[in-house]
């Protein structure tokens, strides 16, 4: 090996090793028990540290005062307050007083009372759009057509009409058509 590139390496070996020497610092008896009792402090600190980030993080309680209550569990006459889109599959329903500002109100809670087996997506649309349509009226004192308000309405799954709780029933939902908020209940308020 040429001398330039055996001097070279030599230098090199030795500064790895006086590296390897400079990072553990020499300890006296004093330090012997410090170094653990330091650790699990540290230990402790991080775990408490991250215990309240995720607190504060949790979403358990809306900023809106809405509470999500199960899609089976709401009435008729149950305000919401939705902030974006909803899943493709909700089980939950961010429910609100309808005396404090919402986005919509359920008006109506009706079975499918004309399939005994689930009949397909595009079936149950079909009945929603019809049964929505029809109890608009009687719940709001105008027409859908004349009203400021849009239908909507929720249908079960295929695993929800099958599941244990056999969910049979359409929920038909309203809102206002400019994406405002509502401040009542519409209930006869011919909005």
């Amino acid at each position: 090996m040429p001398e330039h590139l055996a001097d070279r390496s030599a230098r090199r070996s030795r500064n790895t090793a006086e590296t390897a020497a400079f990072s553990r610092p020499d300890r006296g008896p004093s330090d012997r028990y410090t170094r653990p009792i330091r650790t699990a402090v540290h230990r402790l600190v991080c775990c408490l540290s991250v215990v309240v980030i995720l607190g504060a993080c949790s979403d358990d309680e809306d900023p809106n005062g809405a509470s999500n209550e199960a899609v089976l569990d709401v009435d008729d006459q149950t305000c919401l307050m939705v902030e974006g889109n909803f899943e493709p599959v909700v089980e939950e329903l961010p429910v609100i007083d309808c005396d404090v500002p919402h986005t919509h109100e359920i008006i109506a809670r009706v079975e499918d009372e004309e399939h005994e087996v689930y009949p397909g997506f595009a079936a149950l649309e079909t009945l929603a759009q019809r049964v929505c349509y029809t109890e608009f009226e009687p719940y709001v004192g105008v027409s859908p057509f004349d009203s400021s308000l849009f239908i909507s309405w929720l249908v079960p799954t295929l695993d929800g009409w099958n599941g244990k709780d056999s969910d049979r029933e359409i929920l038909c939902v309203v809102g206002r058509l400019d994406a405002g908020q509502l401040d009542r209940s519409v209930f006869q308020t011919q909005l």
